[in-house]
């Protein structure tokens, strides 16, 4: 069994060379036997609610998804903060008959041979903010706008949300830390995690910082960081939990 995973590419369009950073690691994964493939969030920069112009604008991507579903690739796809409330989209495109597709909210489990993995964004384990862990947790990803995006036009979805995500954008780079300290920020919160929840990895995103380090013997934690950067996505097998190269970047 071998797992590979990616996120925060943060795709804007079908011009955006992220874009085929994805379709680059979607067809890595089919040609080098991946058997679970995983999407940690924000691979899109807004993608909220069932609007089948998603699949329109990235139609090459889901199309990669497909022949991995078809090919018996386990392929789960977790909700960043930029991209949430899709049960409903991925109902529409078809995917939620497949036995192989999970879309997950929260970290999850992942037994892979002996290995137990965890897969999560990383927004979930990495902040200590109290405001945003409601604001993120509560408001965003809460039944209210679930049913605001699932009844309002896609262009007003995709409107509100541009404006969202760039004020979100504004706010980080005033309030910018020292890449270390968001890294340590990471690496204490999977210590605080492995004790509530032991496993063999912890795999997330959500910090755009690459990173891999031993948390303990046998214990490894792995972050995808921005694969736009340097084409590396976290693997692991029976004897292997690292990043790796997957694409040079367009």
């Amino acid at each position: 069994m071998k797992f590979a995973s990616i996120s925060d590419l943060h795709i804007k369009s079908s011009q955006d060379p992220s874009f085929e950073i994805l379709n680059h690691f979607l067809t890595y994964c089919l040609e080098h036997e991946i058997t679970h493939l995983a999407l940690l969030g924000d691979i899109f920069d807004l993608m909220i609610g069932p609007h089948i112009e998603y699949y329109n604008n990235f139609q090459h991507s889901f199309d990669l998804m497909t022949a991995a579903l078809n090919k018996g690739v386990k392929i789960y796809y977790l909700e960043g903060n930029h991209d949430f409330h899709l049960g409903g989209f991925f109902k529409l495109i078809g995917f939620t008959k497949f036995e192989n597709f999970s879309y997950l909210k929260h970290a999850t489990r992942i037994q892979l041979e002996h290995k137990i993995i965890y897969i999560s964004h990383g927004d979930d384990l990495g902040s200590s903010s109290l405001g945003y862990n409601i604001y993120s947790r509560i408001f965003l990803r809460g039944a209210f706008v679930g049913f605001l995006s699932g009844v309002a036009p896609y262009k007003l979805v995709t409107g509100i949300g541009h404006s969202w995500s760039q004020h979100s954008r504004t706010k980080k780079r005033l309030k910018r830390q020292d890449d270390s300290v968001i890294r340590q920020k990471f690496r204490d919160a999977a210590q605080r995690f492995w004790k509530k929840k032991k496993f063999d990895v912890l795999i997330m995103g959500h910090s755009h910082l690459e990173d891999s380090f031993s948390l303990r013997d046998g214990v490894m934690v792995l972050n995808n960081g921005d694969p736009t950067c340097h084409g590396v996505c976290a693997y692991v097998d029976a004897f292997n939990s690292k990043l790796i190269p997957f694409a040079s970047v367009p």
